[in-house]
């Protein structure tokens, strides 16, 4: 299985625990992993076990990344007629 095949496979369950505002590809030590992007990282100490994000998926590496809260943004002077 590729990694966007195990991506896509998770995707929907990682996105719908409470923290996780993204799923995507990227790098780490020059080696293609699964991201997951978190509001807030925390202490694995204080995560319910349903809520840790696990290390890998499908023998593929998971990197968790924390972004903050992601909104969509308006892109002006496209299609607004600006």
């Amino acid at each position: 299985m590729t990694i966007e095949d195990v991506k896509e496979k998770f995707a929907q369950a990682l996105l719908r625990m409470e923290n996780v505002v993204g799923v995507g590809i990227g790098k780490r030590d020059n080696k293609k992993v699964i991201k997951v992007f978190v509001k807030r990282k925390l202490p694995l100490g204080d995560l319910p076990a349903e809520t840790v994000i696990p290390t890998r998926l499908e023998g593929y590496e998971v990197d968790v990344e924390e972004t903050g809260q992601i909104t969509a943004q308006l892109q002006r002077g496209k299609s607004d007629g600006s």
